[in-house]
């Protein structure tokens, strides 16, 4: 378990203390890129980043590389996120730089979170002027058992990959199939240029690839294992970049696993595996592999990465190391499987389909085998002390080993061996066999041999009679000793008392019989024990750290009485007990109920301690020697007081006469038998109660104003006072509370709308005696504080203006009306309806801008609140003019004339803007039905044959202050005359190559019209004969020789005297004409019974979709007699000799609901089938002679 735990904190120490880092290999920051614009980091992560769980790569324990974009000026305290890929190792991160980017200078970097690190690419150029796009690429490889894509179908496109994880070490990409080669990569845009990078992970070094053919691009031949980005780069005609990448894997599959200790080991022993990190060994894999090493004993795999086993196994090694706790043959095996497996992602499942975004098993692994034994674990039962009359008894309790027989089973027997050593001697004495000691697999010492008080050692040792040979060894201690006797003294300062007072501490002295052993320090429970019980068990301390089962306790009684005192001593050979008696005695107590008393009168004041303020003495062990009372104070005589009612100083409970007013200090003094005497003192006041004799009761006032000093009397000479007043949080500026005769003036404030009350309490006070309360109230009534207002209205407008309580920021009594004189303009005179008004609820009037800009009117306003006047406060109204636009001229147009672009004015002026919602009554003009804003020029429509017109009604709206103000409206109208048309009498037409077309007549809805037209004919089309003609396209028969579809396009214009001067527009006719569907040749495939042969179709038309059908002559082969799409099949014979079939190809070629047949290609397929040979009978022969 040591070495365990040690294994763990350095496997902790490794993961926090190795140096991971995030290499950027590539960034191309000399490029400008745009918003929409790809970006792609080739980076190499060194060191160990966390997986913790495979089945779920985005938990937040997992390592995660985000890809992020800086702020402007490359801070990256808010970046934006452009790419996450939840994984341990990824060499790619694309992203996308987002639309709306402002144009500077920006960096991006890669940010890991398990371990935290990041790396940041230098500053590049983002231009918005323009939005870019991606390029696209994909890859002709095809997924199966050795290769895969996760490419094509655009899912992944921060990371995505193609490639091989089953090659071997020493392979090249030459050795890969040549049609699995090629990358057909696609710009955005035809009119842009690419340029396209291979990118050596490892080494760091980037490689430029050159096209084989527009867009098509080959991987190298000469590749070695390793990783590798592929970059395209999109430069649009400004020189603007975009990019997109993605990796190309060529790895191995190694998974070389060895036992660098004994297959033979004991349970609880480390066993050490060595793994090949060179690269014949997983050296070769790839970085985003994780392993799993499955010790087959049932406890949890370990997972490692290859970064991890390949820091591990570079010096200073720290291999893998499995402890195992249970014996091999428990399982019914001799050996212990342990597995080693290897997971990746983008493996084929069940051949065909990649796990693009899973880790799944690649390859079947590696087992190494293991036989494990348990070694005894010696032990045995032993009293720890015993009486010398009795058998020493060790009675073996040992857990047998486990290891396996040949069968595979498990045996458990171990060899088990005795030895004692008794208090004489300095060794152990082994008993052999056939001692009379041993009685089964236990020692019986019997109590005849044993002659020696002390301590005795028993050892017992247990070793496997095969396999593991660890032995094991157990020793324990018995002490020999005979019966005690119990005794004591009770000590203090050194003499044996029975009898001390309270708080006394005495020794509790042991006098037993008991003799300590040489192991009484070493045995546990082997000393004797001793209990010591108190009765009662409370009022004392234990002393000194000492306790009840103390040898010698020391202890300190804190409470009287008579205590029983008993010890009790035990050993195993028995209990003995002895007890004595001890009394303990106390000092007096008195205690008065009060420590002090105030009484208030006009008279004399007689006090009975029988009856009143009546102390409370001790009694029993504390009973006091005698009683003592004495009174004394400030200025107290005896002629102030005396004791009544035949009491004395010296009585237990007096009856004392106060005759004046004072405070006087009564105590009571008890004698001790312990010497220490007790006393108590209670003090006695006497005073006098005063009356208030002012009669008024209140005042009010306004908020803000002063309020009248308030004074008070009371009929006793030398009274004070203590007033309060009751809160009110609405009310502010007043004084809470005070001591003095006056209540001052003071200035307050009304923070609500309402009548407040401010209630002061008085309380006369005269020597400590105090009167009956008296209350005075000041009510505060509130002034309106309202603040200055504004609104924004239309002219010939109402504004109303009621301002509205918000205490205590605006307060508005209720009741409050309203003063104003007349109202100020500006500009002068600009403003109409305003005038003065008086005691008014309310501040409304009806408002009219003669102006064509904004104007303003500004009222002083005084609010009154019964009685109580506010501050003015001004109310300032904007009147802004109504909307206006000015008049704009009809226009008449042709069809397809560009109409005057409409630019509308407006003689408004001012701070305020002007917009303009216009709506068109008939939109086959060309225009919608409604807009806002100027109409800018448009192409003029009309299919009709008389003029159409358009009639646009223009509303304009004067918005300022967030008010907007509707004007009156101005109508004009846009007239379209029509041009002769062209309609054809069938719809385009799409052929396959050698079809003849169907001929077009040409019409019109004008009458007197002429027609003529011509045709456009693309490279690569034969067969028009007739190039231009009016009113009929004859029919053709078109021949496509290319390997995409291609359109003879003809234009006809109408011409004639439709009565407007308008000329007729050129409309446009197409022929789609298809090519020839085509089928690439196959060669003749030979394959080996039972083995996987797959054939993939393929054509060089493009332009539409192609589809195989084919047919088999021989089903015998594993292949259906029909079929369509690529073959992929398990090759069958089961004869002796090959079986050929013919294969039979028919490609179909369409494109727009065209379809056409191609010529048919011709393969075969053999199958040879499994080699054998006949068994051939054994023979004897003589020296000599011939077979």
């Amino acid at each position: 378990m040591k070495k365990i735990l040690l294994n763990f904190l350095f496997f902790l120490f490794s993961i926090l203390c190795f140096s991971q880092s995030i290499d950027l290999v590539r960034f191309d920051d000399t490029k400008t890129y745009n918003p929409g614009s790809g970006v792609s980091m080739h980076i190499n992560p060194t060191g160990i980043f966390v997986l913790d769980d495979p089945s779920n790569l985005s938990a937040a324990t997992n390592n995660a590389f985000h890809l992020e974009l800086s702020a402007p000026g490359g801070d990256f305290t808010n970046p934006i996120s452009l790419g996450t890929v939840y994984d341990f190792y990824t060499p790619l991160m694309n992203g996308v730089i987002p639309t709306g980017t402002a144009s500077g200078n920006y960096k991006l970097r890669v940010r890991s979170t398990q371990p935290v690190t990041n790396v940041e690419t230098a500053s590049f150029t983002i231009d918005n002027s323009v939005t870019s796009a991606l390029p696209t690429v994909q890859t002709t490889m095809q997924s199966n058992t050795n290769y895969f894509e996760c490419l094509n179908d655009g899912a992944n496109t921060t990371n995505p990959y193609f490639g091989s994880l089953k090659q071997s070490y020493d392979a090249v990409t030459a050795d890969m199939p040549s049609s699995y080669k090629f990358l057909q990569v696609t710009a955005s845009d035809s009119s842009y240029s690419l340029n396209v990078n291979l990118i050596d992970i490892d080494a760091g070094t980037t490689t430029a690839l050159t096209a084989t053919s527009p867009g098509v691009y080959s991987i190298p031949d000469t590749l070695s294992v390793g990783a590798y980005n592929i970059e395209i780069e999109e430069v649009d005609l400004s020189g603007n970049s975009s990019f997109f990448s993605t990796t190309f894997i060529f790895h191995a599959s190694a998974t070389i696993f060895g036992n660098a200790s004994s297959e033979i080991v004991c349970v609880g022993e480390d066993v050490v595996f060595s793994i090949d990190i060179t690269n014949l060994g997983i050296g070769s894999n790839y970085m985003a592999s994780y392993y799993t090493f499955d010790f087959g004993d049932g406890t949890a795999p370990i997972i490692k990465t290859q970064a991890e086993l390949l820091e591990d196994y570079t010096a200073p090694i720290n291999p893998i190391i499995h402890i195992f706790s249970q014996a091999s043959c428990s399982t019914l095996s001799t050996n212990f499987d342990i597995e080693m497996k290897l997971y990746n992602k983008g493996l084929s499942v069940g051949g065909s389909t990649p796990a693009c975004d899973e880790y799944i098993a690649n390859g079947s692994g590696t087992t190494k085998q293991v036989a494990t034994s348990r070694s005894p674990e010696a032990s045995f039962v032993l009293n720890s002390e015993q009486c010398i009359n009795e058998n020493i008894s060790a009675i073996n309790t040992s857990i047998a080993g486990s290891y396996p027989t040949p069968s595979g089973e498990c045996t458990e027997e171990p060899n088990y061996y005795w030895y004692y050593k008794p208090p004489t001697a300095t060794a152990f004495i082994p008993v052999f066999a056939g001692s009379p000691w041993l009685v089964g697999n236990d020692l019986i010492i019997p109590a005849a041999d044993i002659t020696i008080l002390g301590c005795w050692e028993i050892k017992l040792t247990a070793v496997n009679q095969d396999y593991c040979q660890q032995e094991s060894e157990y020793t324990d201690t018995i002490n020999v000793e005979e019966v005690p006797e119990a005794d004591f003294n009770i000590i203090k300062d050194n003499q044996e008392v029975s009898q001390i007072c309270v708080n006394d501490t005495v020794t509790l002295t042991d006098n037993s019989n008991i003799v300590e052993a040489a192991c009484d320090e070493t045995l546990p429970n082997e000393d004797p024990t001793y209990q010591w019980t108190i009765s009662p068990d409370s009022g004392y301390t234990l002393q000194n750290s000492t306790t009840l089962n103390s040898q010698n306790p020391e202890v300190t009684f804190t409470t009287e009485g008579t205590y029983t005192i008993t010890l009790v001593v035990t050993t195993d050979c028995g209990s003995d007990s002895h007890a004595e008696t001890l009394e303990v005695i106390g000092n007096p107590t008195v205690a008065f109920p009060v420590e002090s008393q105030t009484y208030c009168s006009t008279t004399t004041l007689l006090i009975d301690f029988a009856n009143l303020l009546t102390p409370t003495y001790s009694t029993g062990l504390n009973a006091q020697s005698s009683y003592t009372w004495t009174v004394s104070g400030t200025g107290i005589t005896g002629a102030d007081y005396s004791f009544a009612n035949s009491t004395t100083a010296s009585d237990a409970l007096p009856t004392i006469q106060l005759n004046s007013f004072g405070t006087y200090n009564i105590t009571v003094t008890l004698g001790s038998n312990c010497d220490t005497p007790a006393s108590d003192t209670v003090s006695i006041s006497l005073g006098q109660t005063p009356i208030i004799t002012t009669t008024t009761t209140s005042q009010a006032m306004c908020s803000a104003d002063s309020s009248t000093e308030f004074t008070v009397t009371a009929d006793a000479t030398g009274t004070t006072f203590s007033w309060i007043a009751t809160d009110n949080s609405n009310l502010s500026g007043y004084t809470s509370s005070g001591t003095t005769a006056a209540i001052p003036a003071q200035t307050i404030t009304n923070n609500t709308n309402s009548d407040q009350d401010l209630v002061y309490t008085i309380t006369p006070i005269a020597d400590g005696c105090a009167g009956t309360p008296f209350e005075y109230t000041i009510t505060v009534n509130p002034v309106p504080l309202i603040a200055d207002k504004d609104e924004t209205i239309c002219s010939s407008g109402t504004f109303t203006i009621t301002p509205v309580d918000d205490s205590p920021t605006e307060i508005v009594p209720s009741g409050t009306t309203y003063d104003w004189g007349i109202p100020v303009s500006s500009p002068v005179g600009a403003i109409t309806g305003g005038s003065a008004a008086d005691d008014q609820t309310s501040i409304s009037q009806t408002l009219t801008n003669i102006t064509s800009e904004p104007a303003t009117l500004t009222y002083s306003v005084q609010a009154d609140a019964n009685g109580c006047k506010g501050d003015g406060f001004d109310i300032v109204i904007t009147v802004n003019p109504n909307g206006q636009v000015n008049a704009v001229a009809d226009q008449t147009l042709c069809n397809g004339d560009s109409t005057l672009a409409v630019t509308f004015a407006t003689t408004n002026t001012g701070s305020g803007t002007t917009t303009y919602n216009w709506t068109n009554d008939n939109t086959t003009i060309g225009l919608a039905a409604s807009g806002t804003g100027d109409i800018s020029s448009f192409t003029a429509t009309s299919s009709a044959v008389a003029p159409i017109v358009g009639n646009i009604t223009v509303t304009p709206v004067y918005e300022n202050n967030g008010v907007s103000c509707t004007g009156t409206t101005e109508t004009f109208s846009i007239t379209v005359n029509p041009s002769p048309l062209v309609n054809f009498s069938e719809a385009d037409q799409v052929i396959a190559t050698g079809e003849t077309t169907t001929a077009v007549n040409l019409t019109s809805p004008t009458t007197g019209v002429t027609f003529a037209w011509t045709v456009f004919v693309p490279t690569g089309i034969t067969g028009v004969t007739t190039l231009t003609g009016t009113d009929n396209i004859p029919a053709e028969t078109l021949i496509n020789s290319t390997t995409e579809p291609l359109n003879v396009v003809y234009t006809a214009i109408a011409t004639g005297d439709v009565g407007f001067d308008c000329e007729g527009l050129p409309t446009r006719y197409k022929v789609t004409v298809n090519p020839q569907a085509q089928v690439n040749p196959v060669d003749n495939q030979v394959v080996c019974n039972d083995e996987n042969l797959t054939i993939e179709f393929s054509t060089i038309v493009t332009g539409g979709t192609t589809t195989f059908s084919w047919t088999n002559d021989n089903t015998a082969i594993g292949l259906d007699a029909t079929g369509t799409g690529n073959i992929d099949i398990t090759a069958i014979n089961t004869t002796d000799e090959p079986l050929t079939a013919n294969i039979v190809v028919t490609p179909s070629f369409e494109n727009n609901g065209d379809i056409n047949t191609g010529d048919s290609i011709t393969f075969t397929i053999t199958v040879n089938p499994t080699a054998q040979v006949e068994s051939i009978d054994s023979q004897v022969l003589c020296n000599g002679e011939s077979t």
